[in-house]
């Protein structure tokens, strides 16, 4: 599954599952999120979507999201959430797996 369906179902369960405003790309404080949930009485939280089940080339690109995420999440003092969708087992596709390894030690 592409970053891009993961989040479509991620801002789709919050749309779902609140009341509250749900941006997708939203941006607080100069840096864009993937998702920003929006409350009037409280602190905006944000979401980070990172996938691994699509095979790829150039892990960089996420690794680079992931970077920006946690950078930006520091700068605008608010709560944060990072969706993670693991690679399947089965897929076969060593380089995939061990990005996703990689992107776990982080943090």
């Amino acid at each position: 599954m592409t970053k891009g369906a993961l989040l479509g179902q991620v801002v789709e369960a919050l749309r779902s599952g609140t009341n509250q405003t749900v941006e997708r790309s939203g941006m607080v404080d100069g840096f864009v999120f993937d998702a920003v949930l929006r409350d009037q009485r409280r602190p905006h939280r944000v979401f980070e979507v990172l996938s691994f089940a699509a095979p790829r080339k150039d892990w960089s690109p996420v690794f680079h999201d992931a970077g920006h995420f946690l950078y930006a999440l520091e700068r605008v003092q608010t709560a944060g959430t990072a969706v993670i969708l693991e690679p399947s087992t089965g897929a076969g596709d060593r380089g995939t797996i061990e990005a996703f390894r990689g992107a776990s030690e982080v943090g």
